[in-house]
């Protein structure tokens, strides 16, 4: 009886730390579902581009208004692969030092920021007064959407590509802010870029990166590790 009692509380042991292995490495495992169907649904989406249909994709009749934007599930952005066609895609945005390789998409619905990031404001010219993006936060160690923001530095590089030119932007601040900041979205003469995403997962503060214009690449001669790092810039071939 003694020796049933002792294997029995070995194997309940054994359960209860398979068990908190798997609490431990589960939110692992999901972020890297999800962000290899972040990267999927991207793929797809790049691959129906080309500069006429981004000009167009910029008149689209698309939601503007940040402020209807709400916190969304890991469930949600599963779901939201499967209807690539409702995002109206100007281009696209990549940060190395973190990992951000998205979509960019025009307007700020909640889908369109599910699978890649938004456009604050109708007709978005990149290299030209304030190009503000936005999109989600799924929490602090997440590799999706705009969650890497929180492991920005300064001096860091961001590019952004409409098929046609690719732009650079060296990161020049870092903040959180209230939701009420606005001023950081407003327009500006000096060609910068504004991302916007939430500092938690309660949406209660906004992290705040902004950089610099650098430098602005024809998209068919830019060097080739910029090239590389795209997926509308299969460039050389435009």
């Amino acid at each position: 009886m003694k020796k049933i009692r002792q294997h029995t509380v070995t194997i309940l042991s054994v359960i209860a730390i398979l068990f908190g292995a798997w609490l431990l490495i589960q939110p692992h495992i999901r972020n890297h579902t999800l962000k290899t169907v972040v990267q999927e649904t991207n793929q797809q989406i790049a691959e129906t581009l080309t500069p006429e249909i981004i000009e167009e994709n910029k008149k689209a009749d698309v939601t503007y208004d940040y402020e209807d934007v709400r916190p969304v599930t890991y469930d949600e952005v599963m779901h939201a692969r499967q209807n690539p066609e409702n995002v109206y895609s100007v281009g696209e945005i990549v940060i190395p030092s973190v990992g951000i390789h998205l979509n960019i998409g025009a307007g700020t619905s909640n889908y369109t920021m599910m699978v890649g990031a938004g456009t604050l404001r109708p007709n978005t010219e990149f290299g030209k007064g304030n190009v503000v993006l936005a999109s989600h936060f799924m929490g602090d160690y997440s590799d999706l959407l705009f969650s890497p923001l929180k492991r920005v530095s300064i001096g860091d590089d961001i590019y952004i590509s409409d098929m046609q030119h690719i732009y650079r932007y060296t990161i020049t601040d870092y903040k959180v802010v209230s939701p009420d900041h606005t001023e950081v979205v407003e327009q500006t003469n000096e060609p910068i870029i504004t991302l916007i995403t939430c500092d938690d997962l309660d949406a209660v503060n906004r992290i705040v990166v902004q950089g610099r214009l650098s430098e602005i690449y024809d998209a068919k001669t830019a060097p080739q590790n910029v090239l590389n790092s795209f997926t509308i810039a299969k460039l050389t071939a435009w």
